[in-house]
């Protein structure tokens, strides 16, 4: 869910300063006598799959489901064939989903409305995934009322009604899906759609971290962290963030990652260890991960110096919108260090990292169009990323923006305002806004 993003960037703000099948076709399928071949990757992925406590068809495999599905019109079966192929991004997986929810099954029902909410193997239909979503919750499919509760809960793809959410999570807890849980906890501990009540909320997140919730655990261990709900427990924390990353939540690999490389109270600085999560965290798709194990590599404080990977980590944590990552990376290719130097990409780089709340990335983007260097000189434009890099408290920003305003460099004269910068700025540690009030 979108608000358990935010609870985890306001974490990070606060912490630190397939081989495939080969299956035949739907229309072959009524008369078909082949059977699919599954290779030994898909056996690997589908017994993690099941060891992550899901239970579905623990051990067998794809040809016994296919016959069990097309040949006795399983219908569970058919579900847990078409899970098979979603782990190897598949798009026949809708074929065997659709002929599982059309025999009643309500975990095909489910998964089908997740593919056409997904829209990363079928195309997107959110209207189509709504339809799926309705039958599930019929056929008490505990993660099609998870799916549907979110819909509501964020209004994608339906009008917002935050209480019918509540209503649906409520009965996916009922049946042991740990993200409803999860999702009915973190209401209850802050959204005014819900009397709030502290207690529950944190019962029902710990029972989603109890099931397996990489959420639910992410969230529980962030709330031991931060102390705001709970005491504070670091050596708590760390459980669940441990089991939150073993559970494939990236997030928590990295955030606990920070945590190692920090070492704070009960937690002793392990650098090793933070590198590992690091990794793991990056390998799970977790930008900031990607960008954190970057800038290691070039420093190489930590590890050995190597800016050629340095670039790479860069490159898929910025694509994975990791603020941190992109602004880096404009960095090296405004150094032209170890890659061709190129203004223009730096500049792009930059203004994605101020979009994504990079204090440092708006001020040099300011920087840059206050110069013009690289671009065409613009003092609104530089005033307003001075003022967004402000606004996330980089004091340099502030200091800039406070003598554009002092002087009236492009922008209109007021002395007031910029004197209200400059302090602001000096309190940030800005050395240049400090001298300016001297």
């Amino acid at each position: 869910m979108l608000a358990h993003l935010k609870h985890i960037m306001l974490l990070l703000s606060l912490i630190f300063g397939y081989n495939y099948l080969n299956i035949v076709t739907a229309a072959e399928l009524p008369t078909t006598q082949h059977q699919p071949e599954f290779l030994s990757t898909e056996a690997q992925n589908y017994q993690k799959y099941c060891a992550l406590n899901n239970g579905f068809a623990c051990g067998e495999d794809g040809t016994e489901l296919f016959q069990k599905c097309y040949k006795l019109n399983d219908a569970t079966s058919c579900g847990e064939l078409g899970t098979l192929l979603v782990l190897d991004h598949r798009s026949e997986a809708q074929t065997m989903y659709q002929k599982g929810c059309d025999l009643n099954n309500g975990f095909s029902c489910g998964q089908l409305g997740h593919m056409y909410f997904d829209g990363k193997i079928i195309e997107r239909n959110t209207n189509k995934a709504l339809s799926y979503f309705q039958k599930g919750c019929t056929l008490n499919d505990k993660f099609s009322f998870e799916y549907l509760g979110s819909m509501y809960w964020t209004g994608n793809g339906v009008k917002q009604n935050k209480n019918k959410a509540i209503i649906l999570f409520q009965e996916g807890c009922k049946l042991q899906n740990g993200d409803a849980c999860d999702s009915l906890g973190h209401a209850y501990l802050i959204d005014d759609s819900i009397e709030q009540n502290k207690a529950k909320g944190l019962f029902y997140i710990q029972k989603g971290c109890e099931l397996n919730s990489g959420n639910a655990c992410g969230r529980l261990g962030s709330i031991y962290f931060l102390g705001n709900e709970v005491e504070q427990n670091l050596i708590k924390a760390s459980i669940n963030l441990q089991k939150a990353c073993d559970i494939d939540d990236g997030m928590s690999c990295f955030i606990l990652g920070m945590i190692y490389m920090k070492g704070e109270n009960e937690i002793e600085q392990n650098i090793h260890k933070a590198l590992d999560l690091f990794q793991i965290g990056c390998d799970l798709n977790n930008g900031d991960a990607c960008g954190k194990l970057g800038y290691e590599y070039f420093q190489g404080n930590n590890i050995k110096q190597n800016k050629t990977r340095a670039i790479r980590l860069f490159k898929k944590g910025c694509k994975l919108q990791s603020g941190e990552a992109c602004t880096s990376l404009g960095y090296m290719y405004y150094k032209g260090d170890s890659i061709e130097q190129n203004t223009t990409k730096a500049i792009s780089l930059y203004q994605k990292g101020c979009e994504l709340n990079i204090d440092s990335a708006c001020f040099q983007l300011g920087g840059l169009y206050y110069l013009g260097d690289g671009v065409k000189k613009n003092n609104l434009k530089a005033a307003i990323n001075f003022q967004r890099g402000c606004d996330l408290n980089n004091g340099d920003a502030c200091a800039f923006l406070g003598a554009m305003y002092l002087k009236g460099n492009g922008i209109d004269k007021n002395i007031s305002e910029a004197v209200s910068l400059l302090k602001k700025g000096c309190e940030l540690e800005s050395d240049v806004a400090c001298d300016y009030l001297k």
